[in-house]
């Protein structure tokens, strides 16, 4: 039986120097977030996790601050194994879904299932489905469709003989959570839970990385593929948006080459007609240092706004980009606050004001804690110290 943790404001946050106008708070002790979004009174909420003394494992938080990042609430979710938030979306009607994992125990072997959350604007949990039996099955995000279902996207694992098969899920859900329909997407050389979804007017578009490249798949509004085709053939292309331009054509954007112990990585910028067909592809980055994209949007300004973490030398660093609507280099910023062994940018949006807010982590004593900082529409803030 999961225990649930309420907790109302007993988390302190410790302002970092600067001027007013700009803010880096540290979260949280362990406390990691995975993605921020901002709300609709001018606040943001963040999920992730954080480790719980009490069950000796990470357990799934969200954190919700006003304005100026100080914490209104906040909660926890857990049990003895790993849980965790991945993504996290405000519904029509002011409240908040959190999708995520959580683990449990069959028949003495650990799994992990997917999990959904409905949180109202004061942090209490109006309910909770989870998804898995006997796969392990992986929550990814949730989307909310104009008629206010919601669409779970979720990646599963499971033997089947002697071979380990891997596909994605996409569940279409009442808002109250029920399950309407149910498409599995068998993909025999998906070996990642590396997918991106977007959904724009009647369709699902769904972009994963497997071992054989880049797939792009169009749904329709009943989870009905349409079509899917391959976009490359570079196995470490990972997907981290998907953007539907006025004229219909998408722009793909994410990670690629990043190989432990091999190549750099670099940024991909895909553009790709409404038919599925490569029209060009860029990639920015050098031979002298390492990207890696977590998170990237559309700015409502134009252009493409990214963050992850760049190594050069040393530890690696907080990096946030911009790039042009066609995908060049605009600028990117290398961030370096308070941490002196590194850190790392995990999910970026467009601030209340106008201007951008970041949430990542800091690597210290061998753990990782989590931070969250407003910054100028160019990437810049008072509050670190940064490099061009």
């Amino acid at each position: 039986m999961k225990q649930l943790l309420l907790v109302m404001l007993l988390l302190t946050l410790h302002v970092v120097t600067a001027r007013s106008e700009d803010f880096l708070k540290k979260l949280p002790p362990t406390f990691v977030g995975n993605e921020i979004i901002p709300s609709s009174d001018g606040g943001y909420v963040i999920a992730g996790s954080i480790f719980s003394s009490l069950h000796n494992s990470e357990d799934l938080a969200v954190i919700r601050t006003n304005a100026a990042g100080e914490i209104l609430w906040s909660f926890s979710y857990g049990e003895k194994q790993d849980d965790k938030a991945t993504s996290i979306i405000q519904t029509t009607d002011g409240s908040f879904v959190a999708v995520g994992t959580f683990g449990t125990v069959l028949n003495g072997t650990e799994l992990t299932s997917a999990l959904m959350l409905k949180i109202d604007a004061t942090g209490a949990v109006q309910w909770k489905k989870t998804w898995g039996d006997s796969k392990n099955c992986t929550g990814i995000a949730v989307m909310e469709k104009a008629d206010l279902s919601l669409v779970l996207l979720a990646s599963t694992e499971w033997m089947k003989g002697e071979q380990q098969v891997r596909d994605v899920l996409l569940m279409h859900l009442r808002s109250t959570g029920e399950t309407i329909t149910t498409t599995t997407l068998e993909t025999p050389d998906f070996d990642f839970t590396s997918v991106f979804a977007q959904l724009h007017s009647t369709s699902l578009l769904i972009s994963t990385q497997t071992l054989k490249g880049l797939l792009l798949t169009m749904m329709n509004e009943t989870l009905t593929v349409q079509w899917s085709k391959e976009l490359s053939t570079n196995w470490t292309d990972i997907p981290r948006t998907i953007y539907v331009r006025q004229d219909s054509t998408l722009v793909i954007i994410g990670s690629t080459g990043e190989v432990r112990g091999g190549a750099m990585g670099k940024i991909f910028f895909m553009h790709v007609s409404r038919e599925g067909k490569v029209l060009t592809r860029k990639e920015i980055g050098d031979n002298h240092s390492s990207v890696v994209i977590t998170a990237a949007y559309h700015h409502p300004s134009g252009g493409y706004i990214l963050c992850g973490t760049k190594r050069s030398t040393g530890y690696p660093e907080v990096y946030i980009v911009k790039l042009t609507e066609t995908g060049d280099l605009m600028w990117g910023n290398q961030i370096n606050g308070t941490w002196e062994q590194g850190g790392g940018g995990t999910s970026i949006k467009p601030a209340a004001d106008g201007e951008l807010i970041l949430t990542g982590f800091e690597n210290h004593s061998g753990s990782h804690d989590g931070f969250m900082m407003n910054l100028k529409s160019n990437g810049q803030s008072d509050k670190n110290r940064h490099r061009d």
